[in-house]
């Protein structure tokens, strides 16, 4: 609701903000989204909006002001998963904050505890940040753990996060795990019958054999 009592609907407001951003119209984005977060006091609508900002201030570059709004959001609905897998996602890549990164993957295992995909990628993130760190015996725990009994309970292989096999690969970390992460992956493309993914992970199968 508005501070005047009026119905507001923030998914056509966040739609209408991601294609402002889309087409880097960021100053009418941030006009929009800056319109409606001082006329709208429902927590849930106020925490789509500030995730929304979060998104324009990281694609201008903005990262400080981009975590600001991740963190309000996050104070706003505590116990949304994908708010604090962005927010731990921002503090890893950009600051290198491995040990906050680490806590708010840990409390999103937590939240979801038997959702697959959540999961999956709270623990893949967990192990970049154990990577980053230079822990690979964590890191390479992490990605076995993350594999989730072959991918069973994943919808696409969309869902799969590839980010911390391919760190583990560049540095030459147990390739037998990270072909097992990948043949695991396989299957799953194939399972959906994804060809796009079936020819990407085979290829990359194949130059490891």
């Amino acid at each position: 609701m508005t501070a005047q009592g009026t119905a507001v609907e923030p998914q056509r407001i966040c739609y209408r903000a991601f294609e402002l951003i889309r087409d880097r119209q960021f100053d009418d984005a941030e006009k929009l989204l800056a319109h409606w977060l001082g006329k709208v006091d429902d927590a849930v609508a106020r925490a789509l909006l500030h995730s929304t900002f979060g998104v324009l201030e990281k694609r201008r570059g903005h990262y400080q002001a981009a975590l600001r709004h991740y963190e309000r959001a996050e104070r706003l609905i505590p116990h949304d998963p994908v708010i604090k897998l962005i927010t731990a996602r921002l503090l890893l890549e950009v600051y290198h904050e491995t040990e906050k990164a680490v806590r708010k993957c840990r409390q999103v295992e937590k939240l979801l505890p038997d959702n697959p995909v959540v999961v999956h990628h709270a623990k893949t993130l967990e192990g970049l940040a154990h990577a980053i760190k230079g822990n690979r015996r964590k890191a390479l725990q992490m990605l076995r753990a993350s594999m989730m009994n072959g991918f069973e309970g994943f919808l696409s292989c969309d869902n799969i996060d590839f980010h911390l096999v391919e760190y583990c690969l560049k540095k030459g970390w147990n390739r037998e795990s990270c072909q097992e992460f990948l043949t695991g992956a396989l299957a799953c493309a194939r399972r959906y019958q994804e060809t796009l993914w079936v020819t990407t992970v085979g290829k990359i199968l194949a130059a490891l054999s």
